[in-house]
């Protein structure tokens, strides 16, 4: 939501860019920019979209183990009752 909002922004700078005449070079280097960190935030949140991917991977391969583990344990409980 961020990165098309910026997009706009650098559009609309640069359009006024081009209005202004003798400011062109200061509202220009002002959309560079504002297309600089779009691409910046664009980058930080696909990082941010893999690492949760990352995660959510681990903490179903986690969650695997503990019902394992959980079965496991009935397993142990219910076999010591019959020896027991």
């Amino acid at each position: 939501m961020v990165s098309p909002r910026t997009n706009l922004l650098a559009l609309n700078t640069a359009i006024e860019a081009a209005r202004a005449g003798s400011k062109v070079e200061g509202l220009l280097w002002s959309s560079m920019k504002s297309e600089t960190y779009s691409k910046r935030t664009r980058q930080a949140s696909s990082n941010i979209q893999e690492s949760i991917d990352q995660l959510q991977a681990v903490l179903e391969d986690f969650s695997e183990l503990m019902n394992q583990s959980q079965s496991q344990a009935a397993d142990c409980s219910w076999k010591s009752q019959l020896t027991g």
